[in-house]
């Protein structure tokens, strides 16, 4: 079968599918990719000689981009003879189906990371995005969810086939690189990077953008800061929000506490180093960033959301917080900073929760929606 996977960028490979690329070239598919090359092609795709299509997507709807990449989208479907054309992100996802909507030969799977329409969301914003979605439906051959919430709102979107809509375990995480024993243990690593076993590490792996919405962190970090002197808030990501991000830290007085680390490479040794995952996003589809943490043996503190929720039960293996509740968010961190024995009970739920994220199970959960796509 000869397969076209299509994403905003290259680095949706390289964080996240690459995997799924290569599976399918080893199972004999013939797998080729179009993104916007913006930054290095992953040096497994090249080694692999995977077909790699410039196409300039933006996250913007409206950006100028978009068109060219439409026109370019449009023409590598119709010369490339694809049996199936399987799209990620909601941008190129949407303009990729409308190129194909008069397309015959190929069938068009879309993966959703996450609905912009969701529970919660701004009225004018949910209707737009849910109208989109309505539309693109009518050329979609499956959809594949990766929360309850999305699979759910699927089930009502006018497909082309009423039942192919499934659900997967997100993406997959890669548990031998994110396991404990894989690293040195805590305290000689702290010493690596300059931290101490009497520091209280939080840590963040997100984009500094609105929506991820690390503001919430820094209230939280400024309002403890006198209880616990050694509490230390590690920012990894790089994101259009990061001056005014660093202007409010520095507002705040907490730059001793608050540490900018930008895009890294070593996410499983800052895991190890920390002692909490915190996230204060306003929407995630699923949140690999929790699985991998999860992984590493680290309790988890969020904000409650759609993604949070198909990963966290409040109370039970961790903590969901009400949007915007820096009070109770500095409440809930308090407590697991002073009881061991709740971070230990959550990290040992954890380690069973996420069995069913690994990538050997995701591979075979996509092994199995392909066939469903194609009898049809």
């Amino acid at each position: 079968m000869k397969i076209l996977f299509v994403s905003t960028s290259i680095e949706m490979f390289n964080r996240f599918l690459a995997p799924h690329v290569l599976y399918l070239t080893q199972q004999g598919h013939e797998v080729s990719i179009a993104c916007n090359i913006d930054h290095e092609i992953p040096l497994q795709l090249l080694e692999n000689k995977i077909q790699v299509h410039n196409a300039p997507f933006h996250r913007q709807p409206f950006h100028k981009n978009n068109l060219v990449a439409y026109r370019m989208i449009k023409a590598i479907v119709r010369d490339g003879n694809y049996n199936l054309v399987h799209v990620h992100n909601p941008t190129p996802s949407f303009i990729t189906r409308f190129a194909m909507r008069k397309v015959k030969n190929a069938k068009a799977l879309y993966t959703s990371h996450g609905f912009n329409f969701y529970k919660g969301c701004p009225f004018p914003y949910s209707q737009f995005f849910y109208l989109l979605e309505k539309i693109a439906a009518r050329w979609t051959d499956g959809i594949v969810t990766i929360n309850e919430e999305d699979y759910i709102a699927a089930k009502k979107l006018p497909l082309r086939e009423k039942d192919n809509v499934f659900f997967m375990h997100g993406t997959g995480v890669n548990f031998k690189k994110f396991n404990p024993d894989a690293y040195p243990n805590k305290s000689t690593l702290r010493k690596v990077y300059g931290y101490t076993d009497t520091d209280f590490i939080l840590i963040s792996i997100a984009d500094l953008n609105e929506n991820k919405h690390q503001d919430l962190l820094f209230n939280m970090i400024n309002l403890l800061k006198n209880s616990i002197p050694n509490i230390k808030l590690l920012l990894v990501g790089e994101g259009p929000d990061t001056k005014k991000y660093k202007e409010q830290v520095d507002k705040l007085g907490i730059t001793e506490n608050v540490h900018f680390l930008g895009y890294r490479k070593d996410i499983p040794e800052l895991l190890k180093i920390s002692d909490i995952l915190v996230s204060a996003s306003r929407r995630e589809g699923l949140g690999v960033s929790l699985i991998e943490a999860m992984a590493m043996g680290l309790p988890i503190i969020v904000t409650d959301n759609r993604g949070h929720r198909e990963l966290i039960k409040n109370g039970e293996n961790g903590f969901l917080v009400c949007l915007n509740e820096t009070k109770e968010f500095s409440k809930v961190v308090m407590e697991m900073f002073y009881s061991e024995n709740l971070r230990i009970q959550f990290k040992e739920k954890n380690f069973k929760v996420i069995q069913q994220f690994s990538i050997e199970n995701v591979l075979k959960e996509l092994n199995d929606v392909y066939p469903s796509i194609m009898v049809k």
